[in-house]
């Protein structure tokens, strides 16, 4: 496997996927020895900005599909609100008209998927995830990118591939080998939106009560139980609050961090098991149990948006989920807290310090019935300029390094404590994508955060929890496990 990842890799640093530095970095991850990195960068001739560039700017024609309709598909989200008024500025610039649909997320993943399925070409463009792309890439309803990137009659040169956060990039790379894979192979879609996951706490609390930020998870505890049932200018404050629903999107989030910063795994992708029972599944979870007993009543039933409300109307002290909720947390208009907040790169566990990372971003239909006009309208959508434009507008995070340092996202953020510096931090070093490679991945989730709720609930430990979990969770992958 390490022979076909290495080749991989150097086929990226060929074509100026990967730079060097990236190169080492990735090679050293495989278990390359450093001598030997060396000698196959030595050995890898990489594609010049003369192969690879077209002559001018100027030269880019963005009227040579004008006439056009592109039907692209997209979920209601802070970027899909946050680029619509730019739409009539794509359609001047190209003669290609948009018309789009934009539904509630459940609804829009139940028609984008029977779409795909038929094959019918109904979307050429659609928002999508990671774990989306696992089971759109096996279907082969999804297009590969690289040839679009690479080929300089249908890319701008001033787009400026080499400008996205390469972590980001890496999450939409998949070679396709069931549960592992992720960051090899091709690529799959281009990020528009980022979420890594933070610890944001009242930084006036903090201050009045002379804590400091916890940078290890027994000091984390300590805060929690400290400040729990404190009464703050007349409000009754929880010492914590995150998810705790049981679906999936609770394991990936706060626990998660938790649960992977322990050191634990998902599964164990040669003999195909699960692995969250293992000591570190087990201590991570107990710990989980102790840490949300400080949550606020009903914590059982809360999805990100109850979490984040109990945050923002001033009920809990401490809260780890998407760290871009920053822009709901800051708007007075929605937040009680707005300017009281502090926002930190998460605790260090035994395992280090490890985030899940999620993406939205734009995908090419492989039945699209105007790829070329399609794939216009994802460069002008993931350009510099309009990723700038719709942050200030409240698509954070950016995932291109010159749009979240542009002075005006910059300035937008302004007032909101160390977070500009610490969503930077995240990506660039601590959230990566976590969970396995699997289409079904949704299934396996399920039933884990089941097993959590329960331990959160007083009604199991976390071993006895974690054991039935594994158990559970086998029976899934087993069913789905390849031939």
């Amino acid at each position: 496997m390490h022979d076909r990842r290495v080749l991989n890799l150097m086929q990226a640093l060929h074509t100026g996927r990967v730079d060097r530095r990236g190169f080492l970095r990735r090679a050293a991850a495989l278990g390359v020895s450093a001598p030997v990195a060396m000698g196959l960068l030595g050995s890898v001739p990489v594609v010049g900005a003369q192969d690879s560039t077209p002559a001018a700017s100027g030269d880019f024609d963005w009227k040579r599909e004008s006439g056009k309709t592109i039907y692209p598909i997209l979920v209601e989200h802070p970027y899909t609100d946050a680029m619509e008024p730019f739409f009539p500025e794509f359609e001047e610039l190209t003669g290609i008209t948009v018309k789009y649909e934009k539904l509630p997320e459940t609804q829009f993943r139940e028609k984008l998927l029977l779409a795909l399925s038929t094959g019918a070409g109904t979307y050429d463009v659609f928002m999508t995830g990671y774990i989306d792309d696992f089971r759109y890439v096996g279907g082969g309803w999804i297009e590969p990118l690289d040839e679009y990137i690479n080929d300089p009659t249908l890319t701008n040169p001033d787009w400026d591939f080499s400008d996205f956060y390469e972590s980001l990039i890496e999450v939409n790379r998949w070679d396709g080998t069931p549960a592992t894979g992720v960051g090899e192979g091709s690529l799959w879609a281009l990020p528009v939106n980022e979420e890594g996951y933070a610890l944001m706490y009242r930084k006036d609390i903090f201050e009045a009560q002379g804590i400091e930020v916890p940078t290890n998870y027994d000091d984390m505890l300590a805060v929690a139980e400290q400040l729990n049932g404190l009464e703050f200018e007349g409000q009754k404050v929880a010492g914590f609050v995150a998810r705790g629903d049981r679906t999936w999107p609770t394991i990936t989030t706060g626990y998660g961090t938790v649960f992977w910063s322990y050191g634990g795994q998902v599964m164990d992708a040669d003999a195909w098991k699960s692995t969250v029972n293992n000591e570190a599944g087990v201590a991570a979870t107990d710990y989980w149990g102790k840490l949300m007993k400080f949550a606020p009543e009903g914590v059982t039933g809360f999805t990100w948006y109850e979490a984040m409300q109990s945050f923002m109307n001033g009920s809990a002290a401490m809260f780890i989920d998407a760290d871009h909720m920053a822009g709901s947390i800051e708007d007075p208009a929605q937040s009680k807290v707005a300017g009281k907040a502090g926002y930190a790169i998460p605790p260090e566990g035994p395992g280090g310090i490890k985030t899940n990372i999620w993406i939205w971003s734009l995908g090419l239909a492989s039945a699209a019935k105007e790829k070329n006009a399609a794939w216009l309208f994802m460069q002008w959508a993931t350009s510099k300029k309009i990723l700038a434009d719709s942050a200030v507008k409240n698509n954070i995070n950016p995932t291109r390094k010159s749009a979240a340092n542009d002075p005006a996202v910059l300035a937008y953020m302004e007032g909101w404590g160390d977070y500009a510096k610490v969503y930077q931090e995240l990506i660039e070093e601590y959230s990566r994508v976590l969970v396995p490679a699997l289409p079904e991945f949704a299934q396996v989730g399920d039933v884990w955060a089941q097993s959590v709720q329960e331990v959160v609930l007083g009604q199991k430990d976390a071993k006895t929890a974690m054991d039935e979990a594994a158990a559970a969770m086998d029976q899934v992958l087993a069913s789905i496990k390849p031939a």
